[in-house]
């Protein structure tokens, strides 16, 4: 006795995402059917990204009131380090950057008892640098002042040290500190 041909062996199968794309790869969580643009390898097999999506989105279990808290912790921590921390020269500056950035990731999060945000590194890099403008204005000032008289300075190595003493601490305090608060809210 012989077996009916499985009808479901002839037909086509195609992407859920991209219904133009044919494909045989199902998600090992809903079953859909996914092409390889869409398919992320996990320890459990193949997933699509809206499962990978809905998986990620249960860590952040922050709320308004968390970003906003978060958000006003960043911004005053970040005054005080924009204040300080560049003023210290290239020595400070690398030691104190990634300090500043760390306690302000750690604030972030105690601000709204660990629970985490996903929007909560861009906050934070926001803070830092938007802070560090405004705190050191005097010196961007004073920075862009002297290119603009760049046509009446003979030697350019003055610009440069000048540049180089005023804008590498906030320069190496901005990157190292945001650096760490991003790692430390992820």
């Amino acid at each position: 006795m012989t077996l009916p041909p499985d009808p479901t062996l002839d037909e086509k199968t195609f992407c859920a995402v991209h219904p133009e794309v044919e494909t045989g790869l199902r998600c090992a969580q809903c079953r859909r059917y996914m092409c390889s643009k869409c398919a992320v390898l996990t320890e459990v097999g193949y997933k699509c990204r809206q499962c990978i999506y809905n998986q990620q989105s249960a860590f952040f279990k922050a709320t308004e009131r968390d970003h906003l808290l978060a958000a006003a912790v960043a911004v005053g921590l970040g005054l005080v380090g924009g204040l300080i921390v560049p003023r210290t020269f290239v020595i400070g500056a690398l030691f104190l950057g990634p300090a500043m950035g760390a306690l302000i990731g750690w604030a972030m999060l105690r601000v709204g008892q660990n629970r985490r945000g996903r929007h909560f590194p861009l906050i934070a890099a926001a803070a830092i640098a938007i802070t560090a403008l405004v705190t050191n204005l005097a010196l961007i000032e004073a920075i862009l002042g002297s290119f603009s008289v760049i046509s009446r300075i003979a030697n350019g190595g003055e610009l440069v040290g000048v540049v180089l003493q005023a804008a590498l601490p906030l320069v190496i305090y901005v990157v190292a500190s945001v650096l760490v608060a991003s790692r430390r809210l992820r």
